[in-house]
C-alpha cells in the first residue's frame, strides 16, 4: 500500500512539474526574457486616460510584467508571453476602479507591440529588448 502512495505522490509531482513548466513557472529561460523598455501612448480617450508615458519591464519564463506611473501612481501592464511570441491574458492594471481593461500584442525578436483599451481609453504600447537577464 505504502509503494502505491509513494508512486502516486511521485507521478503527481513529476506531472505537476511538466504543467508548471508549459505555463512558464519553470524551467529554461523563455526566448523573450529578459529587460524591455518602451511607450505606452494613448489614441483617443477622455483626460483621465494614460498619455504618452515610458515603460520599463521584464518578462521572466514567459511573464511579462510592465511598470509606468500616471499621476503619481503605477499603473502595471501584464500577461504571458507564448513561445510564439503572441501576448495572452494581456491586462492593463490601473488605479482607476471598475475599468475593463485587455492589452494584445506580439513579441518578435527584439521588439514588441499592441495595443491596450479601457471602457473609455485606447492607445498603442511597444518595447524594446534591452537584456536578456531580469537582474
Amino acid at each position: 500500500m505504502r509503494k502505491g502512495i509513494m508512486a502516486g505522490a511521485l507521478g503527481t509531482a513529476l506531472l505537476l512539474g511538466g504543467c508548471l513548466q508549459t505555463v512558464g513557472l519553470g524551467g529554461e529561460p523563455g526566448p523573450y526574457d529578459g529587460r524591455w523598455v518602451g511607450r505606452i501612448s494613448l489614441s483617443y480617450g477622455e483626460r483621465s486616460c494614460l498619455r504618452r508615458m515610458p515603460l520599463q519591464g521584464t518578462v521572466e519564463h514567459g511573464q511579462l510584467k510592465a511598470l509606468t506611473r500616471h499621476k503619481g501612481k503605477d499603473v502595471t501592464l501584464s500577461g504571458w508571453v507564448g513561445d510564439d511570441g503572441v501576448l495572452q491574458n494581456g491586462e492593463v492594471e490601473t488605479f482607476i476602479i471598475d475599468r475593463r481593461t485587455e492589452m494584445t500584442g506580439r513579441f518578435d525578436g527584439e521588439e514588441a507591440s499592441g495595443r491596450w483599451k479601457t471602457s473609455s481609453c485606447e492607445g498603442q504600447w511597444n518595447l524594446r529588448k534591452v537584456s536578456n537577464t531580469v537582474e
